[in-house]
């Protein structure tokens, strides 16, 4: 698809979006810190999580300049699916044992996809143009403020 588009048209590539409502990962991991559970999450896959929050407003800024190209948007930082999790722990007042960090290989059941370790985006040039986006940890505990109000 992306061949397709003209130089003017804006593609927006983004990863790991999480909002306050629907249902995502990261809203069953808030879920099991506040009913005393605990998770296990690898930590050998890291990339960009991105609050959709924060997305929308940068989407918004894309459209009223009317910028044309590739961007990357995300929120700042490369974190693993652990590190969010001991994040969102750490938000509802967690002790470090509510999340353990695992291997890919020792998932089971197997992923059925392979994931690649590292898919970070880089968004610096969002970042030059329009200012950097918040941190994941800031935008992470947003979300989890946010979903519990709701």
């Amino acid at each position: 698809g992306e061949q397709r588009c003209r130089p003017s048209d804006a593609i927006v590539r983004t990863s790991w979006v999480v909002g306050v409502r629907g249902r995502s990962v990261v809203h069953v991991m808030i879920e099991k810190a506040t009913n005393g559970g605990v998770v296990r999450f690898v930590d050998d896959q890291r990339g960009t999580f991105t609050a959709s929050a924060d997305l929308a407003r940068a989407l918004v800024a894309l459209v009223r300049e009317r910028a044309g190209g590739r961007w990357h948007v995300a929120n700042t930082g490369v974190a693993s699916w652990y590190d969010l999790a001991v994040e969102v722990g750490r938000c509802v007042g967690r002790p470090d044992d509510f999340a353990t960090a695992i291997a890919t290989s020792d998932l089971d059941p197997a992923p059925v996809v392979t994931r690649p370790a590292f898919s970070a985006l880089d968004s610096s040039k969002f970042a030059s143009a329009y200012g950097p986006m918040p941190s994941w940890n800031e935008a992470l505990a947003r979300v989890v403020r946010d979903r519990r109000l709701s």
